[in-house]
């Protein structure tokens, strides 16, 4: 797991990141709560990814992740193009983070985006461990062929 270090000297207030991450991990494991969502969005929020010297993905993931889960919990395009704003960045930084491809192509699919779904997909699948392609690879590829495209 890929830690992230803030740089102290910058930042105005103490961050707890390793809080923040747990609950939005807690809320990807079925705790869907939309206050805690929203408040992990705000926390995240407030983080300046400036001050993040190590694991600026994993920043962007996280918040990525926080806001799709706000999308799912309200049905909240706004946020769901958000969530794909931070997802990108993440590849950016980081174009083999295979969480960050599995979550944008969560993000497409429910946009109905399905060339993206299957670029995702392949990318998820390029990065991932035997191990998980064998625990969710039908999975991930259910989502290539479930996609509806919109119009």
């Amino acid at each position: 797991m890929v830690s992230i270090v803030l740089n102290t000297n910058t930042c105005h207030a103490q961050v707890d990141y390793l809080a923040i991450r747990d609950s939005v991990y807690n809320l990807t494991c079925g705790v869907q709560s939309a206050s805690l969502a929203k408040e992990n969005q705000l926390r995240l929020e407030t983080i300046l990814p400036n001050n993040i010297t190590t694991g600026r993905a994993v920043y962007y993931h996280d918040l990525g992740m926080t806001y799709y889960i706000l999308y799912a919990i309200h049905s909240d395009f706004e946020a769901l193009d958000k969530s794909t704003v931070n997802y990108k960045t993440a590849l950016e930084i980081n174009p083999e983070y295979r969480e960050a491809w599995r979550g944008l192509s969560h993000n497409y699919f429910f946009q109905g985006k399905c060339e993206e779904v299957n670029n995702c997909i392949s990318n998820t699948l390029k990065f991932s461990s035997k191990e998980s392609i064998k625990e969710e690879g039908d999975y991930l590829k259910s989502l290539i062929t479930d996609c509806e495209p919109t119009n």
